[in-house]
Protein backbone atom coordinates (compact mmCIF):
# COMPACT_ATOMS: atom_id res chain seq x y z
CA UNK A 1 0.00 0.00 0.00
CA UNK A 2 3.02 2.53 1.02
CA UNK A 3 4.37 1.86 -2.17
CA UNK A 4 1.59 2.93 -4.58
CA UNK A 5 2.52 6.56 -5.36
CA UNK A 6 -0.59 8.67 -4.43
CA UNK A 7 0.99 12.79 -5.46
CA UNK A 8 -1.97 14.30 -3.40
CA UNK A 9 -0.92 12.54 -0.30
CA UNK A 10 2.65 12.66 -0.54
CA UNK A 11 2.75 16.35 -0.80
CA UNK A 12 0.41 16.95 1.89
CA UNK A 13 2.59 14.67 3.99
CA UNK A 14 5.67 16.97 2.66
CA UNK A 15 4.22 19.89 3.60
CA UNK A 16 3.27 18.66 7.10
CA UNK A 17 6.75 17.17 7.20
CA UNK A 18 8.19 20.75 6.52
CA UNK A 19 6.05 22.51 8.83
CA UNK A 20 6.48 20.12 11.76
CA UNK A 21 10.82 20.47 10.97
CA UNK A 22 10.41 24.50 11.07
CA UNK A 23 8.34 24.20 14.36
CA UNK A 24 11.12 21.66 15.78
CA UNK A 25 14.03 24.04 14.63
CA UNK A 26 11.94 27.17 16.08
CA UNK A 27 11.12 25.33 19.63
CA UNK A 28 14.88 24.10 19.50
CA UNK A 29 13.68 20.74 20.47
CA UNK A 30 16.43 18.01 22.21
CA UNK A 31 17.20 14.98 20.02
CA UNK A 32 15.13 12.94 22.00
CA UNK A 33 11.96 15.18 21.35
CA UNK A 34 12.63 14.73 17.67
CA UNK A 35 13.37 10.85 17.53
CA UNK A 36 9.81 10.56 19.03
CA UNK A 37 7.99 13.44 17.06
CA UNK A 38 9.73 11.24 13.99
CA UNK A 39 8.35 7.92 15.46
CA UNK A 40 4.79 9.85 15.42
CA UNK A 41 5.29 10.19 12.35
CA UNK A 42 6.30 6.59 11.19
CA UNK A 43 3.04 5.47 13.03
CA UNK A 44 0.84 8.40 11.40
CA UNK A 45 2.19 6.75 7.91
CA UNK A 46 1.76 2.98 9.16
CA UNK A 47 -2.03 4.29 10.52
CA UNK A 48 -2.53 5.67 6.81
CA UNK A 49 -1.53 2.30 5.64
CA UNK A 50 -4.12 -0.01 7.86
CA UNK A 51 -7.17 2.78 6.50
CA UNK A 52 -6.28 2.53 2.89
CA UNK A 53 -5.52 -1.27 2.82
CA UNK A 54 -9.11 -1.44 4.74
CA UNK A 55 -10.94 0.08 2.22
CA UNK A 56 -9.24 -0.65 -0.76
CA UNK A 57 -10.85 -4.21 0.35
CA UNK A 58 -13.97 -2.71 1.64
CA UNK A 59 -14.53 -1.95 -1.83
CA UNK A 60 -12.96 -4.71 -3.58
CA UNK A 61 -15.74 -6.31 -1.72
CA UNK A 62 -18.65 -4.79 -2.37
CA UNK A 63 -17.30 -5.70 -6.18
CA UNK A 64 -17.66 -9.25 -5.47
CA UNK A 65 -13.63 -9.05 -6.06
CA UNK A 66 -13.03 -11.26 -3.03
CA UNK A 67 -10.07 -12.86 -3.64
CA UNK A 68 -8.41 -9.56 -4.18
CA UNK A 69 -10.13 -7.89 -0.86
CA UNK A 70 -9.26 -10.89 1.30
CA UNK A 71 -5.29 -9.84 0.51
CA UNK A 72 -6.15 -6.42 1.73
CA UNK A 73 -7.87 -7.74 4.54
CA UNK A 74 -4.67 -9.53 5.79
CA UNK A 75 -2.28 -6.69 4.89
CA UNK A 76 -4.82 -4.03 7.18
CA UNK A 77 -4.67 -6.90 9.88
CA UNK A 78 -0.98 -7.49 9.49
CA UNK A 79 -0.12 -3.71 9.88
CA UNK A 80 -2.80 -2.91 12.50
CA UNK A 81 -1.61 -5.68 15.20
CA UNK A 82 2.09 -4.56 14.33
CA UNK A 83 0.87 -0.58 14.93
CA UNK A 84 -1.21 -1.65 17.99
CA UNK A 85 1.90 -3.55 19.26
CA UNK A 86 4.29 -0.63 18.78
CA UNK A 87 2.04 1.78 20.50
CA UNK A 88 1.88 2.24 24.12
CA UNK A 89 -0.79 5.29 23.86
CA UNK A 90 -4.95 3.86 23.25
CA UNK A 91 -6.48 4.52 19.91
CA UNK A 92 -3.27 4.62 17.91
CA UNK A 93 -4.10 1.60 15.49
CA UNK A 94 -7.93 0.96 14.21
CA UNK A 95 -9.96 -1.07 16.12
CA UNK A 96 -9.12 -4.70 15.49
CA UNK A 97 -12.45 -6.36 15.63
CA UNK A 98 -13.98 -4.15 13.13
CA UNK A 99 -11.09 -5.27 11.29
CA UNK A 100 -11.22 -9.00 11.85
CA UNK A 101 -14.74 -8.86 11.26
CA UNK A 102 -14.71 -7.34 7.43
CA UNK A 103 -12.09 -10.15 6.92
CA UNK A 104 -14.06 -12.90 8.25
CA UNK A 105 -16.98 -11.61 5.89
CA UNK A 106 -15.01 -11.51 3.20
CA UNK A 107 -13.49 -14.87 3.48
CA UNK A 108 -17.19 -16.20 3.79
CA UNK A 109 -18.29 -14.94 1.33
CA UNK A 110 -15.38 -15.80 -0.98
CA UNK A 111 -15.55 -19.69 0.83
CA UNK A 112 -19.47 -19.31 -0.46
CA UNK A 113 -18.09 -18.56 -4.69
CA UNK A 114 -15.26 -20.78 -4.30
CA UNK A 115 -17.57 -24.28 -3.23
CA UNK A 116 -20.19 -23.29 -5.32
CA UNK A 117 -17.43 -22.84 -8.34
CA UNK A 118 -16.24 -26.34 -6.85
CA UNK A 119 -19.75 -27.94 -6.83
CA UNK A 120 -21.24 -27.17 -10.36
CA UNK A 121 -18.32 -26.65 -12.53
CA UNK A 122 -16.54 -30.12 -12.66
CA UNK A 123 -13.29 -28.89 -14.20
CA UNK A 124 -12.48 -26.31 -11.26
CA UNK A 125 -9.09 -26.39 -10.55
CA UNK A 126 -8.33 -25.97 -6.80
CA UNK A 127 -4.83 -25.37 -7.11
CA UNK A 128 -4.85 -21.99 -8.03
CA UNK A 129 -7.10 -21.14 -5.50
CA UNK A 130 -4.65 -22.95 -3.08
CA UNK A 131 -2.13 -19.66 -3.21
CA UNK A 132 -4.19 -17.65 -1.88
CA UNK A 133 -7.29 -19.24 0.11
CA UNK A 134 -4.98 -21.36 2.34
CA UNK A 135 -2.32 -18.79 3.71
CA UNK A 136 -5.60 -16.51 4.40
CA UNK A 137 -7.24 -19.42 6.05
CA UNK A 138 -3.70 -19.93 8.45
CA UNK A 139 -3.93 -15.91 9.22
CA UNK A 140 -7.54 -16.32 10.86
CA UNK A 141 -6.91 -19.08 12.49
CA UNK A 142 -4.42 -17.12 14.43
CA UNK A 143 -6.18 -14.43 15.36
CA UNK A 144 -10.22 -14.39 17.17
CA UNK A 145 -12.04 -17.20 18.46
CA UNK A 146 -15.03 -16.04 16.44
CA UNK A 147 -12.32 -17.00 13.49
CA UNK A 148 -10.82 -20.02 14.62
CA UNK A 149 -14.69 -21.06 15.30
CA UNK A 150 -15.52 -20.56 11.79
CA UNK A 151 -12.43 -22.33 9.92
CA UNK A 152 -13.45 -25.47 11.93
CA UNK A 153 -16.95 -25.08 10.23
CA UNK A 154 -15.21 -24.22 7.01
CA UNK A 155 -12.52 -27.46 7.56
CA UNK A 156 -15.83 -30.08 8.17
CA UNK A 157 -18.17 -28.20 4.70
CA UNK A 158 -14.53 -29.14 2.68
CA UNK A 159 -13.54 -32.32 4.39
CA UNK A 160 -17.80 -33.73 3.74
CA UNK A 161 -17.63 -32.50 0.38
CA UNK A 162 -14.09 -34.46 -0.82
CA UNK A 163 -14.97 -37.48 1.13
CA UNK A 164 -18.39 -37.44 -1.15
CA UNK A 165 -16.31 -37.54 -4.58
CA UNK A 166 -14.25 -40.42 -3.54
Amino acid sequence: IRVLPNSNNNIRLRIFKLQAQIICHDMQMSNDEIQEYQKILSDYKDYRSVIAAFLAGYQLMNEDKFDEAITYFCVACEYNLRLSKQCTLPMKAMDSSLLFKARRLCFERWNDVVLHRFKTDPNYRLDTMTHQFLPCLMQLKLSSDDDQAYIKEIQRVWCLLLDKLE
